[in-house]
């Protein structure tokens, strides 16, 4: 028998490659310059109102004895008391032949729509990918710096220019904001374009009716899941982890009442893509107590665990695991298949019932190559 298991779950857009880690890069003095002025990334309006230049979004190269400031990704915080938190990822640089600049985030300032500026805060931001600006760092003459600040705007002003005030020579830049992109917020965290919150905050439960439950729903075991996706190697790379919690058999409601014996964890570390395949798998023994085994009321021990599916957004999507049994010893070192239905629930939440059909359904997608996977 095969006791591997390919397993695939495609998230839609997520994680994209973060921000360069914040350090300085000297630039060759002898290298001809092909950036421009520090005002060059910006322009005004008759009315006063900042424009985007036509180096808006890319990173801007002082000229020498200038500074030059830009703006490569920009994020709005959650809705309610968080809406007014802004995250920007910069770039700073100082020309060859100046003094050095200050990377003190309180020396950048944010103006907003309803004309008030803030000064950057040392807080990290929860929402992009990089290192916060050094308060005690300087970037040398003809280096550049990226990182990332935040600022805390009003819940009704949106972001419109960044300046900035070199304390040591009283030089500026300034840069426009753009395309600022809003929180899709999901279980009190964010998501965005790259990063889809709301499918990998999201807890479900996993009902999986096993070869041995003889196709009886109520022989079902069930598992609180909590599944996350976390960047590696710089974001080229991620790391699906799923977090599998029993459930005991009597429980009708997702509490911590609910939860009976130890998480257990199913994972890759080699997603290559932002949205495509990978494979969850658990190295290390699985135990589900007798508590959460609805067929006989025994410890349950797994081993070499494979589970395969396709992770959606959606109220329900399907699974399907591989399991080698340790315990009990009646059916020990045969395997055990089931077909899982993963149900958006909320800490508090009724236990929905899962019916035949739903269980069917996702039995058809594998054997219908809905997953593409087997």
């Amino acid at each position: 028998m095969n006791t591997r298991l390919a397993l695939a779950v495609a998230l839609p857009a997520l994680f994209a490659a973060g921000i360069a880690a914040c350090t300085a890069t000297p630039l060759s003095s002898d290298t001809p310059s092909t950036g421009v002025d520090s005002d060059a990334s910006v322009a005004l309006g008759s009315d006063g109102a900042v424009t985007p230049g036509p180096d808006a979004g890319a990173i801007v190269v002082a000229q020498p004895g200038a500074i030059a400031l830009s703006v490569q990704k920009a994020r709005r915080g959650a809705t309610g008391a968080t809406k007014g938190l802004v995250e920007l990822a910069i770039t700073l640089s100082n020309g060859a032949g100046g003094a050095a600049v200050s990377t003190n985030p309180a020396f950048f300032k944010l103006r907003g729509s309803d004309s008030l500026r803030v000064g950057g805060s040392t807080a990290a931001a929860p929402n992009l990918t990089g290192s916060a600006c050094n308060p005690s760092g300087e970037v040398v003459a003809g280096g550049t710096y990226s990182c990332v600040l935040t600022f805390q705007l009003a819940n009704n002003a949106d972001a419109v220019e960044l300046t900035y005030l070199n304390p040591l020579d009283a030089r500026t830049a300034k840069a426009a904001v753009v395309s600022v992109e809003a929180c899709r917020e999901c279980g009190g965290k964010c998501g965005y374009a790259d990063v889809d919150k709301c499918t990998l905050a999201a807890t479900r439960v996993a009902y999986c009716l096993t070869s041995l439950a003889n196709g009886l729903t109520s022989r079902a075991n069930r598992f609180k899941v909590v599944p996350e996706l976390v960047p590696i190697n710089g974001g080229t790379k991620f790391e699906g982890r799923f977090s599998f919690t029993p459930l005991r058999v009597t429980a009708t409601t997702l509490d911590a009442s609910a939860l009976v014996g130890s998480t257990f964890v199913l994972s890759d570390s080699n997603m290559s893509e932002a949205v495509g395949t990978f494979s969850l798998r658990s190295p290390l023994p699985a135990t589900i107590p007798g508590e959460a085994n609805p067929i006989s009321n025994s410890v349950i021990e797994l081993k070499d665990l494979l589970l395969a599916g396709r992770a959606t957004d959606a109220p329900t999507y399907c699974g399907f695991l591989e399991a080698a049994i340790v315990q009990p010893q009646t059916v020990a070192g045969s395997y055990v298949f089931a077909s899982c239905v993963f149900v958006k629930v909320n800490d508090g939440d009724a236990l929905p019932v899962v019916s035949k059909a739903q269980y069917d359904a996702c039995s058809r997608e594998r054997l219908g190559g809905g997953a593409k996977i087997f």
